[in-house]
């Protein structure tokens, strides 16, 4: 017979004595433990009674606790917790502090909670409903800029029957941004919208429609940006480029002030700033509830970690001969969440279970299991890194090969890689030593079983730019207007026409589709543009809403001051893709419209050319036409916000060649107060303009229409030296006061005609209630809260009904407009008493 000896070994006992996790009901975050001070401070909510709360205690494997976990105890004043160590005589005594949080603000309306700049078109905004009701998002618009503005210029109307729930977000992404971002969102808007088409320098303001008025209350940015800066967040130079910014759990309402939101630092901000595509924090506001390990990682791990979501366990494998009684792995978890001690290292011969506690307390418990794998045959390339390469690697496991390509210009003959190989495998030659990749190199990878062997060619390549001209790039057939080298790296040359303020325009020779747009607000290497350097370039092609451009160029000068080439002459009707970033020349165009559309874009008519001329200030921003007067304009061409227009770069570019008097225009006619009442008088303010002068102004008012022949004192207000005030008497109720208005210059006199009804006061707030909106509009005009309302009528200047609608018997009416010109209108809304309030229309 045979006797087996078994050596038995005991583990020393544990002399740990911590308190790993601390959980109450009542808190409002995780605990924060303290391990060098042995302290616990905890935070419950407001209202809560200290004097009897029961915790969850969790406390080193083997350790004991006293007073017990599960024991309810008065927090009145800080109670100690002692833990004795497994070994019996190891103790720790632990202060647990317990603070009630101070009662929070009441939130009485929407706010931003988020915006997302990201990569590409990952672009994404959160507003966030923190009170007690479900909000109407009908009540709401948004409106935005465009770089260089100087007011808002833009309205972004929320889908009909959008509701956002009580304490609950809404979320806005971009229709081109990706999936992950729109699974989160409550409106993909279409890729063409440019409700998130922001870039840092843009910014959005959130407005409440509460009858006529409609009021700002939260903005990102300031509507006032004429020299088109990108703005600051927290401290952070261009917080809102490239960037993810999220409003503190603090915030209770919003803030028109965007200089106090912003902040200068982290601290006095109401913001804080994330890097670029960080999407943890969109759909919720306030303490997460998120709870999970997202990743799990041991220095000798031979594949990555397992993480089971459901069952709330992780699975790794390490290398054969990895000591796993003293591992320490770092733990990636949810935003906000913190998680037991990871800086002690734990005994993972049985499953370690962590405590991940969630931003709002809530505490979920995770098993890890550490196997320990058998000696490994494996002898694989994984990775293979160099710093100049243009993609990732190709590695080929059947042929054992690894192809890359590096950036044009690359010197190939002494590249140093990173080389991720087989777990305990090894490699030769050693990557530490730079390499001369002119032909194929073999690296030998030995598997850590010592006899495995495998021979590995990797061959690199030197990205190729195709020689082309500036035709070739732009010259398409295709209805999208898309280029045809779209995606390519390219190089050509060109003449500088153009420097506007990200980029910059390059021609070769006269002509259509012989020009292109540089992209270049992010190259520092090359030497600033300037108008006449002739130059060679290497870029890539690439579409931007529609726009061919070049970006990511890198270019040298090849000759400076070189003559520009010949503006092509052509008319509006030959406005089309070829025209992009090539000079071209208008003459005899006469100016119908100094300001079409709010964002510094004017519009020209040729007798005899059915299109009409678009004349934007992309770069000679102190452009200022006058109506009716003609023009000479040379520019470049450029496809801007879905329109074809000419870019003049200075003022030799946009030359008069009739001067033509205009008559003078009466504008901006506010009465005050708006629905004028019995007893009190009436103010009404109006703008007096003319392009040479205003010699006469005059006011008048009267009972009768036929008599309107009562004239008022007319007195300046502010300082532009063309606004003034007439003050109507005060009437009785019942009473149509009728008001003329007249300006003359040197040769035309304009009149303003109007009126209002004189009523009790009872109805102001049914009528004052009514909301109009969008103002200007494009195609359907909302109105909302129409009670006791009889009819409503649309009028052009000279008043003439152009709409009327009777027998409104609905609080709702929507009415379309787009069969209306553009213009400014009247629409009048007359009650069942006869009051009728006026209010001016603009049709865009």
């Amino acid at each position: 017979a045979s006797v087996t000896l078994l050596e038995v070994t005991t583990a020393d006992l544990s002399s740990e004595a911590e308190i790993l996790t601390f959980v109450l009901t009542e808190q409002t975050g995780a605990a924060v433990i303290n391990t060098t001070d042995t302290t616990i401070a905890i935070e419950v909510a407001n209202g809560t009674d200290v004097s009897a709360l029961t915790p969850t205690i969790t406390v080193s494997d083997g350790a004991t606790i006293d007073p017990a976990s599960a024991t309810e105890q008065n927090f009145t004043n800080p109670v100690v917790y002692t833990v004795t160590a497994e070994d019996g005589t190891t103790t720790k005594d632990w202060t647990v502090t317990v603070t009630e949080a101070s009662s929070t603000p009441t939130i009485t309306d929407l706010f931003f909670t988020e915006y997302i700049e990201g990569s590409s078109n990952n672009k994404a905004l959160e507003i966030y409903n923190g009170t007690d009701n479900d909000i109407d998002l009908s009540n709401y618009i948004m409106r935005g800029t465009g770089n260089n503005a100087d007011d808002w210029e833009y309205i972004y109307e929320f889908p009909a029957d959008k509701i956002v729930s009580a304490h609950d977000v809404f979320v806005i992404v971009h229709g081109s941004a990706v999936q992950e971002l729109k699974d989160l969102a409550d409106w993909v808007v279409d890729a063409s919208d440019y409700t998130c088409g922001f870039n840092g320098n843009d910014s959005r303001g959130l407005f409440k429609i509460s009858g006529t008025d409609t009021t700002l209350i939260d903005e990102i940015g300031y509507q006032n940006n004429p020299d088109a800066n990108y703005y600051d967040v927290a401290g952070v130079s261009g917080g809102l480029t490239d960037h993810t910014v999220v409003r503190k759990t603090s915030t209770t309402s919003g803030n028109t002030d965007w200089t106090a939101s912003a902040g200068t630092n982290a601290d006095n901000s109401e913001w804080i700033v994330y890097d670029q595509d960080v999407f943890d924090y969109l759909g919720y506001f306030g303490a997460s509830s998120a709870n999970d390990i997202l990743s799990f990682t041991l220095p000798t791990q031979t594949e990555e970690a397992t993480i089971n979501t459901t069952d709330h366990t992780v699975a790794i494998t390490v290398g054969f001969g990895t000591d796993v009684t003293a591992l320490k792995p770092t733990i990636e978890i949810s935003a906000g969440a913190t998680i037991t001690d990871t800086t002690v290292a734990h005994d993972f011969t049985n499953p370690v279970v962590y405590t991940v506690t969630a931003e709002n307390g809530d505490p979920q418990a995770w098993t890890a299991t550490v196997t320990i794998a058998a000696v490994s045959s494996e002898a694989e390339i994984k990775s293979f890194v160099l710093a100049e390469q243009t993609g990732d690697a190709v590695i080929n496991t059947t042929d054992t090969t690894v192809a890359i390509e590096v950036a044009i210009g690359t010197e190939v003959d002494s590249l140093k890689p990173t080389i991720e190989i087989s777990y305990g495998a090894t490699i030769t030659p050693d990557t530490a030593v730079a390499q001369d990749f002119t032909n194929p190199v073999v690296y030998t990878v030995t598997a850590e079983d010592g006899t495995t062997t495998k021979d590995w060619t990797v061959t690199v390549t030197v990205q190729e730019a195709t020689a082309v001209s500036i035709y070739d790039i732009q010259y398409t057939t295709d209805a999208s207007g898309d280029s045809p080298l779209k995606g390519e790296l390219i190089t050509t040359s060109g003449i500088i026409t153009g420097v506007a303020q990200d980029g910059f325009f390059i021609q070769d020779k006269k002509g259509l589709w012989n020009g292109v747009y540089v992209f270049n607000k992010y190259d520092t290497v090359s030497p600033a543009p300037v108008v006449g350097d002739s130059i060679a370039l290497t870029a890539k092609v690439d579409e931007y809403y529609g726009l061919t451009e070049l970006k990511d160029p890198s270019y040298t000068v090849e000759a400076s001051d070189v003559t520009l080439p010949e503006a092509e002459v052509i008319t509006a009707d030959d406005m089309n893709e070829a025209i992009e970033a090539t000079l071209i020349k208008f003459e005899g165009y006469t100016c119908v419209n100094v300001d079409f559309d709010t964002h510094h874009n004017s519009l020209y008519v040729k007798e005899g050319v059915t299109d009409t001329l678009m004349v934007h200030n992309m770069m000679y921003k102190d452009i200022n036409p006058v109506l009716n007067n003609e023009y000479t304009i040379t520019g470049v061409g450029n496809w801007d916000w879905d329109n074809f227009k000419v870019e003049p770069r200075d003022s030799n570019d946009f030359v008069v060649t009739t001067v033509v008097n205009n008559p003078p225009t009466i504008d901006n006619i506010v009465l005050t107060p708006a629905i004028p009442t019995a007893g009190n008088e009436v103010t009404v303010v109006a703008d007096y303009n003319d392009d040479v002068e205003v010699v006469e102004k005059h006011f008048y008012y009267g009972l009768d229409i036929d008599s309107v022949n009562n004239e008022l004192t007319l007195e300046a207000v502010g300082f532009s030296g063309n606004t003034y005030r007439a003050i109507i008497p005060a009437q009785e109720t019942g009473v149509t006061v009728y008001f003329t208005i007249e300006a003359t210059d040197v040769e035309f006199t304009t009149t303003y005609e109007s009126s209002y009804n004189v009523i009790t006061g009872i109805n102001d707030i049914n009528m004052n209630n009514i909301s109009i909106y969008p103002n200007p509009v494009s195609d359907m005009l909302h109105i909302n809260n129409l009670t006791n309302v009889k009819n409503i009528t649309i009028s052009n200047v000279i008043g003439q009904k152009v709409k009327t609608v009777n027998n409104i018997n609905s609080e709702i009416l929507n009415i379309n407009t787009s069969d209306l010109e553009r213009g400014v209108y009247i629409i009048s809304i007359t009650d069942n008493n006869g009051n009728v309030r006026s209010s001016k229309l603009l049709k865009k």
